[in-house]
């Protein structure tokens, strides 16, 4: 028989859910086809991660195939830039609100990358981002002056939180 079956084994634990969740596949035909495999992959990370793959093939006759491979998501783009100006030993924000990209909402977590200055603060620091199409989540981003005349810079992760994530 040309039947085929197929699976794929994360091999960095952690990873797993985060994987499931990013990628799709879809085997086109469910037998060979002169000699050759058809498959979809649709592949659509929400956050950054580096794993390895095993891709496996199993012929209901016998052969087995194996092909390994790294998913490698880097960081997205910074979207935006946010000016805060605060007198020494005051706190000013500035408020925003995003959306989630689906119709649906979504747990996340806020916060900044750990080279951003600590006089830097965001909340909420977790919630459930509002569905698509809402007037969103309001987030507010405060700034403490601590010094004279130095400019101070801080990057915002808004990264998704699912169980098993990393």
């Amino acid at each position: 028989s040309s039947r085929v079956l197929w699976t794929l084994a994360v091999t960095q634990l952690e990873f797993q859910t985060t994987l499931r969740r990013a990628l799709t596949v879809n085997q086109k035909s469910p037998s060979l086809v002169d000699g050759s495999l058809f498959f979809d992959l649709d592949f659509v990370p929400l956050k950054p991660f580096i794993t390895p793959v095993e891709f496996v093939i199993r012929k209901a006759s016998g052969g087995v195939w194996r092909f390994e491979t790294n998913f490698d998501v880097s960081p997205s783009d910074i979207d935006d830039s946010i000016m805060i100006e605060a007198g020494i030993n005051k706190t000013e924000s500035v408020s925003f609100r995003l959306c989630n990209i689906f119709a649906a909402p979504s747990p996340f977590v806020a916060k900044f990358t750990p080279d951003s200055p600590l006089d830097f603060a965001v909340s909420p620091a977790k919630g459930l981002l509002s569905p698509f199409g809402t007037d969103g989540t309001q987030f507010i981003v405060s700034y403490t002056s601590n010094n004279y005349g130095k400019t101070l810079v801080g990057t915002l992760l808004r990264l998704p939180r699912h169980t098993g994530d990393r």
